[in-house]
């Protein structure tokens, strides 16, 4: 399978519809839950060009802190840049005996998504989320991951994986 913005936006934007309309329901930790494991089960549905990386269940990385004022969309560029630098481990060995270590470049898009985020404003469009979402997505689509491996007998290989 592969990443589906268009799902993600739909089901928060569904629970968010629900939270406005239950008055004294702790709207900001529903939410939260709700985006962070929403998000997550759709990142897990991801697929990478090689099974030399999977992908690794840890929603509580999306969780950031909420406040009035622009740290807020700092704080949630920074936990979906930290949630794609730690979100996959080592899978199969594609050329050598064994994976000797996989990094990425997810901290790129920290900058990109907190830009996105803060030109965003109070602009409410239905369903809420789905051009964040769909941002989000092809930023993480340009992640690469660079995987090596070695057998300790002469074979080494480096090669890079991607996400669609």
């Amino acid at each position: 399978m592969s990443l589906n913005y268009s799902a993600v936006a739909s089901a928060i934007s569904s629970e968010y519809n629900d939270i406005k309309q239950t008055p004294g329901t702790p709207a900001g930790d529903r939410w939260m839950s709700f985006y962070t494991s929403t998000y997550d089960s759709d990142a897990n549905n991801g697929s990478f060009s090689a099974s030399s990386v999977v992908m690794v269940s840890n929603p509580s990385l999306l969780e950031f802190n909420v406040s009035n004022d622009t740290s807020t969309v700092n704080n949630w560029a920074k936990s979906i840049a930290d949630y794609w630098v730690s979100q996959v481990t080592p899978g199969s060995p594609q050329n050598c005996g064994a994976i000797t270590s996989v990094t990425n470049d997810a901290s790129k898009i920290e900058s990109e998504i907190a830009n996105y985020l803060s030109g965003l404003g109070d602009i409410e469009r239905t369903p809420y989320y789905e051009h964040l979402f769909e941002f989000i997505e092809n930023q993480v689509k340009s992640i690469i991951w660079t995987v090596s491996e070695s057998d300790g007998s002469g074979c080494s290989s480096t090669y890079n994986v991607s996400i669609t």
